[in-house]
C-alpha cells in the first residue's frame, strides 16, 4: 500500500528565530571583515598550501556537510605593501544561475570589500581586492577559497593562493661607542646586522681593515638570518704599535655570494696611551744580523718620526752596515733593511727642510733627477712656491773636484697664471759626470678649450756647448677621456740633467660606460751622448681593456719599439713587436685568476765602423698564470711561468718556474701576532734543472713591545755572490714615544654634568676614555677625566661624541676668563623614559588592534633628531638614554598589519637629566581604511620622523624604520 506524500512542514517560531540569528551573525561578520587585514601570523611560513585554520564565517549551523568540488586555484603574485585585484573565474557548473558566492578564509584575511554576493546575469569573474601587508613573508600560501553554491548544483570551492615576492633587504650599522685603544693592543669593533627582508638570507662577512693591520677574527662559514632577525658581529683587529695617534675605520661587508648586500664603517681611535699628555715623535731602533754569513751582527737603524711641536713634524732615519759582503746585504734585504746615510726632514705649515739625501727636480730645462748629499728646502703658500737645493753629488772621479749641485726655483701666481723662474748650476765632476748651467722661465695656465698648458723656455750651457731649450705640455680631458701631449728640446740631453735632447710623446685614454677602456700612445726620443754618439728610440702602444661580466676582465697590449745607438766605431739597431693578452677573473668563492701571455719578435742589427752589418731575428713567447685567494687566515697564490726564446735573442732557449706563495699566515691561534710567509719555486733553465728556490719569513710581536722579523732562503742563484746558497737574517726592533714638554700648559678635564647646570659641582666625577681633539692632536682623558689641550686655541678643542656612552651628549665648555684656555668639558648623561600604549575602543567598525607591540615609538627633539625606543612587551616601550631637552613623541605603524593613529595631541616631555619622569601613556586607535598612493614595489614608505644614528644602548643605531 503506497503512502500519500507528506505535506511540507510549515515554519515554526523557533525556526524563524534561528534563521534570523544566523542572518544577523552573517551580516555582522561581513561588516567586520570589510576593512580587516591579515597579520604576519596569518601566513603559513612553511609555504605549503592548505585549508588548515580557514573558517567558513557564513556557514549555517544547520547545513548538512556535502561533497565539495575543487576548481583550479587562482594565484595572486604581488610584493609586500601592495594592493592586488583578484579575479576568480566562475565555475562552468554555476554560470548563468543566481548562485551565491562567498569568500571563506582566516578571520582577518586581507580582503577589502564584500566577501559574499550573488552572480548576476552572465557574470564570469568574481572580483575583490587583497592587501599584502608589509610583514608578509615570502612564499606561497593558501589565502582562502571562494565557494560557489546554487540550488541543484554541486558546491564548488575555488582556492586563492597568495605568492609573495621575495624582498631582500639587509642593514649594517656600527654598534656601541667608538673603540679607543693604544697602539700594539687588540681592538674589538662591533656591528649590528638586521635582515629587513621578508625571507631568510644567507650572508657571509668580509672585513676590510686599515692597510697593514692584522685581522684576528675569522668568518669562514655563512650565516643564515631569518626574516627580521638581528645579529651583532664582533671584529677583533690588532692595532700596530707604529700606528701612532690616528683615526681609522673598519669596514664590514655583508656578502650575498659575490654581491655586497650591505656595508658600513665603524670608527676606531688610536692613541699613544690612555691618560697620556702631549706625545712627541716615535723612536724606532732596530738591529739586524745575517746568520750563516761572515758578517755576524751586521747593521743597525734608527728612525724618529712624529711631532716636535703642535705644528712641526720630523722624519729622520739612518741605516748603517759596516763591512757587509754582497751575500750578507742580500740576506738583510729580506727583512727590509737597506743601508742609507742619515736623512732628516722637518716640516711645518707650508714649509719643509730636508738634509742628508737631497733630491729635487728644478724644472724640465733647469735640471731633473738632481740627487746628492746636502739640503733641500721648499715653501708653499697662497699659490706661491720657493724651492732650493744645495748638495754634493754622489758621483765624481777619484781625485777630481767634488763638484756641486746648487739650484733654486720661484713660482708666483699672476693674472690667473702661474709664472716660474729657475736657475741651476749643477756639476757632478769627472769626465763622465753630468754638467749644466741653465736659466729658464715658465708659465702654467688654463686653456679656452679645457685642460692645462705648461710651457718653459730657457738657455742651457753644458759640457759640449750651449743652446736654447723649450718644452710644451698639455693635459686635459672630458667625460672619461684623458689626453696628454708633450714636445721638448733640451740641448745636452741626459748628459745635462734633461730627459733627452729632443722628445715628442702623446697619449689618449677613454673609459666607456660599458666598462670598455682604450688607450693609445706613441713617443719619439733623440739623445746625444757626450762623446759624439747618438741614441734614437721610438714606439707606439695600443691597449684595449674590456669588462666581461661582473668578475672578468680581458686586456690586450700591442706595442712596437725601435732602438738605435750609434757610436764612433759601432752601432746597434733593435726592432721589437709585442702582443700581450691579460685575463683576470674573480670567482664567487673568493679565488682570483690572472693570466698574461706575451709574444714578441725581435729584429737586431749590429753595424761596424766600416759599414758591415750583421742582422738576427728571433721570436719570444712568455706565459704567466696565477691562482690566488685572499682570506682572513692570509693570502695564498700558485704561479706558473713558461718562456720560450728563439736563437739570436740572447736569452736561454727555454725556462720555466712553478711556485706556491703564502703570505700573512697565522699558524698558531693562541699567538695572533705571529704571521708567517712561505715561497717555494722550482726553476728549470734549458735542458738542466736550475734548482729549488725556497724562502720562509716570520713576523711576531714580543713582550715589552719588541717586534721580531726572521727570514731564511735557499737559492742556487745566490752562489754568484760566493759563500753558499743559503742565507738567513734576523731583525729586532722596538718603538717608543718621546713626550713633548708641557710647560705652562693648563690641565683640563672632561666631567659628567649630572645636574646639567653647565658647571662642575662637587662630587661630579671625570669621564675616563673620552677622546678630545685639540687642533690636529688627539688626547684621551685619563682615569680621572684629565687631559692637556696643548697649544691649541680654545675654539679648536672639541670632544668626539663617538667616544661617549650611547645617548650622552656634550654640554657646556668652560674657559678661563683671562687666558681663554679650556678648563672643563661637560658631558651630560642621558635619561630614561618609559612609555605605555593604550588601545582605545574603535568607532569605525573595528573591534581590536592586533600586534600592537610591533609599533615603533619615537622621541623627536627640538632640532628634528629622533631616538627609537626599545619594545619591552606588554605594550611597554623604554628610552634608555635621552639627553636633556624637550621631546615630542610619535609612532610609526609601518610594521603593523593594520595602521593606527594617535588619539589626541602628541605628548611633549621635558627631560632635565636628573630625574626620570613618570611613564607616559600614548592612546592609539585604528583608522578607517583608505586607498593611498603605493610606495614602489619592495620599498618602505617614509616614517613619520627621520631618525639619526644616536639612540639608546639597547636601541638599534642608525636603523631605518
Amino acid at each position: 500500500m503506497r503512502r500519500p506524500p507528506r505535506e511540507p512542514r510549515r515554519p515554526t517560531l523557533l525556526a524563524g528565530v534561528l534563521a534570523a540569528a544566523t542572518l544577523a551573525a552573517t551580516l555582522a561578520a561581513t561588516l567586520a571583515a570589510t576593512s580587516a587585514m591579515l597579520p604576519a601570523q596569518a601566513f603559513a611560513r612553511d609555504g605549503a598550501p592548505g585549508t588548515a585554520g580557514l573558517t567558513d564565517r557564513a556557514a549555517d549551523p544547520g547545513d548538512t556537510p556535502t561533497a565539495v568540488r575543487r576548481a583550479p586555484a587562482t594565484t595572486v603574485r604581488s610584493a609586500p605593501r601592495s594592493l592586488h585585484v583578484v579575479s576568480v573565474p566562475v565555475p562552468e557548473s554555476v554560470r548563468g544561475t543566481r548562485a551565491r558566492w562567498r569568500f571563506i578564509g582566516n578571520d582577518q584575511a586581507p580582503v577589502l570589500g564584500e566577501r559574499t554576493g550573488r552572480l548576476e546575469g552572465a557574470m564570469r569573474d568574481v572580483l575583490f581586492t587583497v592587501r599584502i601587508p608589509a610583514t608578509a613573508p615570502a612564499g606561497v600560501q593558501e589565502l582562502g577559497v571562494v565557494r560557489f553554491e546554487a540550488p541543484g548544483r554541486a558546491t564548488t570551492d575555488a582556492p586563492v593562493l597568495l605568492d609573495v615576492q621575495v624582498v631582500r633587504r639587509v642593514f649594517v650599522s656600527p654598534a656601541g661607542p667608538m673603540p679607543v685603544v693604544p697602539g700594539g693592543e687588540i681592538a674589538t669593533v662591533r656591528f649590528d646586522v638586521h635582515n629587513g627582508g621578508n625571507a631568510p638570507d644567507t650572508l657571509q662577512w668580509r672585513v676590510v681593515p686599515p692597510h697593514d693591520w692584522r685581522l684576528l677574527s675569522t668568518f669562514d662559514r655563512p650565516v643564515v638570518l631569518a626574516a627580521g632577525q638581528r645579529l651583532t658581529v664582533a671584529v677583533r683587529i690588532a692595532v700596530p704599535e707604529e700606528a701612532g695617534i690616528t683615526s681609522a675605520s673598519v669596514r664590514l661587508q655583508a656578502m650575498r655570494g659575490a654581491e655586497v648586500a650591505a656595508e658600513a664603517e665603524a670608527p676606531l681611535e688610536v692613541t699613544a696611551g690612555v691618560g697620556a699628555d702631549q706625545v712627541g715623535p716615535t723612536v724606532t731602533a732596530s738591529a739586524v744580523s745575517a746568520p750563516g754569513t761572515q758578517d755576524g751582527l751586521a747593521g743597525w737603524g734608527v728612525r724618529v718620526a712624529g711631532r716636535l711641536t703642535e705644528d712641526i713634524t720630523v722624519d729622520a732615519q739612518t741605516s748603517q752596515a759596516q763591512g757587509l759582503t754582497p751575500l750578507g746585504l742580500t740576506a738583510m734585504t729580506r727583512v727590509g733593511f737597506f743601508p742609507m746615510p742619515l736623512n732628516a726632514a722637518v716640516a711645518g705649515p707650508g714649509w719643509r727642510v730636508a738634509g742628508g739625501i737631497a733630491g729635487l727636480t728644478v724644472s724640465e730645462l733647469s735640471g731633473i733627477g738632481v740627487t746628492g748629499s746636502g739640503f733641500t728646502a721648499a715653501v708653499d703658500g697662497a699659490g706661491s712656491q720657493v724651492s732650493a737645493v744645495a748638495a754634493r753629488p754622489w758621483t765624481g772621479a777619484a781625485g777630481a773636484p767634488g763638484g756641486g749641485l746648487y739650484a733654486a726655483r720661484v713660482a708666483l701666481p699672476v693674472g690667473g697664471r702661474r709664472w716660474s723662474l729657475a736657475h741651476a748650476d749643477l756639476d757632478e765632476a769627472g769626465p763622465t759626470g753630468r754638467q749644466l748651467v741653465a736659466t729658464s722661465l715658465g708659465v702654467e695656465m688654463p686653456t679656452r678649450f679645457g685642460g692645462t698648458l705648461e710651457t718653459e723656455v730657457g738657455h742651457r750651457r753644458h759640457r759640449l756647448g750651449s743652446g736654447v731649450g723649450a718644452s710644451v705640455e698639455w693635459r686635459g680631458g672630458h667625460a672619461g677621456t684623458d689626453v696628454f701631449l708633450r714636445a721638448g728640446r733640451a740641448p745636452g740631453g741626459t748628459a745635462a740633467f734633461a730627459r733627452a735632447s729632443e722628445d715628442v710623446s702623446a697619449s689618449v685614454s677613454r673609459r666607456f660606460a660599458s666598462g670598455f677602456e682604450l688607450a693609445i700612445g706613441g713617443f719619439r726620443v733623440r739623445d746625444d751622448g757626450p762623446s759624439g754618439g747618438s741614441l734614437r728610440n721610438a714606439g707606439a702602444q695600443l691597449t684595449p681593456r674590456a669588462r666581461l661580466g661582473d668578475r672578468t676582465w680581458l686586456g690586450m697590449d700591442l706595442r712596437t719599439t725601435g732602438f738605435a745607438a750609434r757610436g764612433p766605431t759601432l752601432g746597434f739597431k733593435d726592432r721589437d713587436v709585442q702582443l700581450g693578452l691579460d685575463v683576470q677573473h674573480q670567482f664567487a668563492s673568493g679565488l682570483s685568476f690572472t693570466s698574461q701571455a706575451l709574444g714578441s719578435r725581435i729584429r737586431r742589427a749590429t753595424i761596424l765602423g766600416d759599414g758591415t752589418r750583421f742582422e738576427t731575428e728571433a721570436p719570444r713567447g712568455q706565459l704567466r698564470a696565477a691562482l690566488g685567494k685572499d682570506a682572513d687566515w692570509g693570502t695564498a697564490e700558485a704561479t706558473l711561468l713558461v718562456e720560450r726564446s728563439g736563437v739570436g735573442s740572447g736569452l736561454p732557449p727555454s725556462q720555466s718556474a712553478v711556485g706556491v706563495r703564502v703570505r700573512d699566515l697565522q699558524p698558531v691561534a693562541a699567538w695572533p701576532s705571529l704571521r708567517v710567509g712561505l715561497d717555494v719555486q722550482r726553476l728549470v733553465v734549458g735542458q738542466s734543472t736550475g734548482g729549488l728556490i725556497a724562502r720562509a719569513d716570520a713576523r711576531m710581536w714580543l713582550a715589552g713591545g719588541f717586534r721580531l722579523q726572521a727570514a731564511i732562503e735557499r737559492n742556487p742563484l745566490l752562489a754568484v755572490f760566493g759563500g753558499g746558497t743559503v742565507v738567513g737574517a734576523l731583525r729586532l726592533e722596538r718603538s717608543f714615544g718621546v713626550p713633548m714638554p708641557t710647560i705652562m700648559q693648563p690641565r683640563s678635564a672632561v666631567y659628567v654634568d649630572a645636574n646639567a647646570n653647565g658647571r662642575r659641582d662637587p662630587g661630579e666625577a671625570g669621564l675616563a676614555g673620552a677622546v678630545v681633539r685639540a687642533g690636529a692632536r688627539r688626547v684621551v682623558a685619563d682615569a680621572e677625566g684629565r687631559f692637556r689641550p696643548g697649544a691649541a686655541s680654545a675654539r679648536d678643542v672639541a670632544l668626539d661624541d663617538r667616544s661617549l656612552p650611547p645617548g650622552w651628549s656634550v654640554g657646556a665648555i668652560t674657559r678661563d676668563a683671562a687666558t681663554g684656555h679650556v678648563r672643563a668639558v661637560a658631558v651630560v648623561p642621558g635619561a630614561g623614559l618609559e612609555v605605555l600604549v593604550e588601545v582605545v575602543a574603535a568607532d569605525e567598525g573595528f573591534d581590536r588592534v592586533r600586534d600592537v607591540d610591533d609599533l615603533d615609538v619615537y622621541a623627536t627633539d627640538a632640532e628634528g633628531r629622533a631616538w627609537l625606543a626599545v619594545p619591552r612587551g606588554g605594550q611597554r616601550w623604554t628610552f634608555t638614554d635621552l639627553p636633556p631637552g624637550t621631546y615630542t613623541l610619535a609612532i610609526g605603524s609601518e610594521r603593523l598589519p593594520e595602521p593606527v593613529i594617535l588619539r589626541g595631541p602628541a605628548p611633549v616631555v621635558r627631560l632635565d637629566g636628573r630625574t626620570m619622569p613618570a611613564p607616559l601613556t600614548l592612546r592609539v586607535g585604528p583608522r578607517p581604511v583608505r586607498l593611498l598612493p603605493l610606495a614602489p614595489t619592495g620599498e618602505p614608505s617614509s616614517p613619520p620622523v627621520v631618525p639619526v644614528p644616536r639612540s639608546g644602548a639597547e636601541a638599534q643605531r642608525g636603523r631605518q624604520p
